[in-house]
């Protein structure tokens, strides 16, 4: 099974978020304090 991996970076309000896709999850990173959201 092959991985596959992206990333985006967006600024939305004053705050940048890197969203990647890895294996069919997806994963935002809001970048000033590290939280990370997995779907």
């Amino acid at each position: 099974m092959a991985s596959t991996a992206s990333t985006t970076q967006i600024v939305s309000n004053n705050e940048t978020f890197t969203i990647g896709q890895y294996n069919g999850f997806e994963i935002v990173v809001r970048e000033k304090d590290g939280f990370i959201n997995a779907t």
